[in-house]
């Protein structure tokens, strides 16, 4: 967890640099362009989407768990502040499916820790309330403030996930993603049980969404990481995918709770709860085809399981001979 947690950092710092620069200077790979929601352009508002998002989301639902677990103050004070630039870097990337998936996930683990757990929780929900309430104002009395229009960009854009506009064709984003569901659940009802493998362009060509970029074809991209599944291997892949998913989540809710080392229960429980971020944005984003999610998911069920081999349901540490 801390090499895991110590590349989030760095990817973050990175991203605060980016953000800095803008977008007429670019030090990261992936995307690095200004923001774009409904059509309304924020030219000095930089998006940034590197590779790293998959460490960013793991690490900061992981250490939001840590901090739950964590009795001594001084070492949550730490992670606080390490949460908060996580938090920071996650605002940039601007993805509204990856935002919500973690306010659901948050809302879980405050219904299913124990009430000192969740006491130490409302503890860092105040002090961030509170530090909010200190910075936010000094930062609107400065109109002209980048902080101030990130602000209001961010809010703007969340806002729109419960706008009912953004779900009748004002989402130029979302309409997309419909456009391309469409196709692949044609191409899906064609080809139920094994696909069409991997790589097959899965619709003809549509001027809707279609543009050939620097000479790719994209007919064989989808943002839904469900469809893309079925997709390329049929319901009998995408049945052993979500039954893995399934056994992997089941393991992690059942045992956490029985593990006596704190911070062994929060990474635990952080990558559980991190594995039902990703079910719910790969309804939007191709999470399970990605190449910088594909081999954080496989560390993160690894991971899970040597824990579960450290200890029994007792919480007592296993004999072993060789």
């Amino acid at each position: 967890m801390n090499g895991l947690l110590g590349l989030a950092i760095l990817v973050a710092a990175a991203m605060f640099g980016q953000f800095l620069l803008g977008d007429s200077v670019q030090i990261l790979p992936g995307r690095v362009e200004s923001l774009n929601t409904q059509g309304v352009a924020y030219e000095d508002i930089t998006r940034i989407l590197p590779p790293g998002v998959s460490i960013l989301i793991v690490s900061f639902i992981t250490l939001l768990c840590v901090m739950a677990f964590e009795k001594r103050r001084p070492a949550g004070l730490a992670f606080f502040i390490q949460f908060s630039l996580l938090a920071s870097a996650i605002l940039v990337t601007f993805l509204r499916s990856y935002w919500t998936a973690l306010i659901v996930a948050t809302l879980v683990l405050f219904w299913i820790v124990e009430s000192s757990a969740r006491r130490r929780l409302l503890g860092w929900s105040l002090i961030a309330v509170a530090s909010t309430a200190v910075i936010i104002p000094l930062l609107y009395g400065y109109s002209d403030s980048r902080v101030n229009r990130l602000l209001n960009a961010s809010f703007e854009r969340f806002t729109t996930v419960i706008d009912s506009s953004t779900y009748s064709g004002q989402d130029g984003s979302l309409n997309w993603r419909m456009i391309e569901n469409q196709h692949a659940l044609s191409t899906i009802i064609s080809n139920p049980l094994i696909g069409i493998g991997m790589g097959v362009n899965y619709r003809p060509w549509d001027p809707r969404i279609d543009v050939i970029i620097e000479g790719r074809d994209f007919r064989a991209f989808i943002h839904n990481g469900h469809l893309k599944i079925m997709l390329d291997s049929g319901l009998v892949g995408y049945i052993c995918l979500m039954g893995l998913s399934f056994i992997f989540m089941k393991r992690g809710f059942k045992y956490w709770h029985s593990i006596p080392d704190d911070r062994l229960k929060a990474i635990v429980l952080g990558f559980t709860l991190s594995h039902l971020v990703i079910l719910i944005a790969a309804f939007v984003n191709s999470t399970f085809t990605q190449w910088n999610w594909v081999p954080v998911i496989g560390m993160m069920m690894g991971i899970n399981e040597v824990v579960y081999r450290m200890f029994d349901l007792d919480g007592n540490k296993l004999e072993r001979t060789f």
